[in-house]
């Protein structure tokens, strides 16, 4: 058993931070999400179909289906926060032992097939448990993916009630997953925001957010010191969206850390068309007055 298997997806909201993961997942060196994948061969014909059937569930042309299907971790996670302070004092020895209280340790199983385990994390800050891992950090490179970024994070985290009321998806339990749901629920948070413009809203809130600039600037994503303990890797969002940049870039990301490229260029393809056609269709409902 490795001392250090992860490998961390840092990104700000909406910038494809999950569909990053799941490429990367695409690694025989690296533990799938989908867990009825997990023994399976990533070159094989079997393990794409259960990626596509993955995808397709997972991946909703419906913009408030987004947060209820979207992929997520098969460990538990309510202890530390990827965003917030919450756990960030949590060791290795005590995250491993939490993964002991799931009614399947995926963590523990795939650590002793010496497999890398995929997080995210949203913040600056590195919690102690992910202390000598690899952050691999998505870059908002330019203006057009401020942009994307911003609709996308938009369209699939709110959802406009009125001219006065925005509601917050993410704190909404009807619209979050069995996981998001419970989290929600122990921290009761209200969704529904009272504000006097939804166009200013959405560009002081969203556009604008602090969390999305930080993106902007590696010295930003790098400033807390718990980052010089990991190793640090950056890919643009720009070439996550382009198909051959993303595997090229990828797979130099595996190779630099000595783990082996993806399995299958069909099965990356095949993924990254129907993640990108979900994606068009979403940013076609943006409309802000």
């Amino acid at each position: 058993m490795i001392a250090n298997n992860f490998i961390v997806t840092r990104y700000a909201p909406g910038a494809a931070g999950r569909f990053f993961s799941c490429c990367l997942q695409l690694s025989p060196d690296i533990s799938s999400w989908n867990t009825k994948s997990l023994d399976l061969d990533k070159s094989s014909n079997e393990f794409r179909e259960s990626m596509l059937d993955y995808f397709k569930e997972s991946f909703s042309f419906d913009r408030l289906k987004h947060l209820k299907n979207e992929p997520d971790i098969p460990y538990i996670c309510d202890f530390y926060s990827g965003t917030y302070p919450r756990g960030e004092s949590i060791s290795f020895n005590e995250y491993v032992n939490y993964q002991k209280k799931n009614t399947i340790d995926y963590y523990s199983i795939e650590s002793k097939k010496n497999k890398f385990v995929n997080l995210f994390l949203h913040k600056s800050k590195i919690p102690e448990f992910l202390k000598n891992s690899i952050i691999v950090n998505i870059l908002v490179d330019s203006a057009e993916s401020q942009e994307i970024i911003s609709k996308l994070s938009w369209l699939k985290h709110y959802n406009v009630i009125d001219a006065f009321t925005v509601d917050s998806l993410e704190k909404n339990p009807d619209f979050g997953n069995k996981l998001r749901r419970k989290t929600i629920k122990k921290f009761n948070k209200q969704s529904k925001i009272k504000v006097d413009s939804i166009r200013d809203f959405y560009f002081d809130k969203i556009f604008n957010n602090e969390s999305l600039t930080k993106f902007k600037d590696k010295q930003l994503i790098l400033e807390d010191h718990s980052n010089k303990h990991c190793k640090q890797e950056f890919i643009n969002f720009s070439d996550i969206l382009d198909s051959k940049k993303c595997l090229e870039e990828i797979n130099k990301i595996l190779e630099k850390n000595h783990l082996r490229t993806i399995a299958s260029n069909e099965t990356f393809i095949l993924l990254h068309n129907n993640w990108t056609i979900k994606q068009k269709k979403i940013l076609e409902s943006f409309n802000i007055q």
